[in-house]
């Protein structure tokens, strides 16, 4: 599947975007692209944190090819973050407060409703930032892993309704040059 330019690689379940984004990168030579999975095993956040990936939320990894230097890279977490905002609120009707908690949360009515891990890689093609994104999209408040309850939420909760392919296109900014 192609959109505005940006490959799309759907799996049914991975161990992690992130780790299927990298393994791509050996053979992968049109960037940008997004790898998506339906189920991962073994999400992760930052600081290598299990990250809870149930079924129907969305976990996604876009990857680019860019001339840029490693000092601005956390700069990108701030920009996805924009990008998230911007697609969430575009859904929850401006009923519930959305805000950026740095360096990577994205929170939803005062809990975590997503994740952001940015890494790169140096290939033989030049420097490769993979950006993972982990959503809590599709939840009911019973849904949601009773570890994670009192801090966590789903964008569903709230709005009722599906967001991705909304969110995929806010990410067409970024085509490599």
């Amino acid at each position: 599947m192609s959109t505005k330019e940006i490959d799309i690689i759907i799996l049914d379940e991975i161990d992690s975007t992130n780790n299927e984004a990298q393994r791509a990168l050996n053979y992968k030579s049109n960037f940008p692209f997004w790898i998506i999975a339906n189920e991962q095993t073994s999400g992760r956040g930052r600081k290598n944190r299990y990250w809870v990936s149930q079924k129907g939320n969305f976990m996604g990894t876009f990857v680019l090819e860019h001339k840029i230097e490693k000092q601005y890279i956390p700069h990108l977490s701030f920009v996805t973050s924009l990008a998230l905002r911007e697609t969430i609120e575009g859904f929850n009707k401006g009923d519930k407060e959305i805000f950026l908690k740095w360096p990577n949360d994205i929170m939803l009515s005062q809990r975590k409703m997503g994740g952001i891990l940015i890494e790169s890689k140096s290939t033989t093609k030049g420097l490769c930032i993979v950006i993972g994104i982990g959503l809590n999209i599709n939840e009911s408040e019973f849904d949601i892993h009773p570890k994670i309850k009192n801090h966590s939420t789903s964008l569903s909760i709230y709005s009722g309704e599906k967001f991705i392919t909304s969110f995929l296109y806010s990410f067409k900014f970024l085509k490599s040059k």
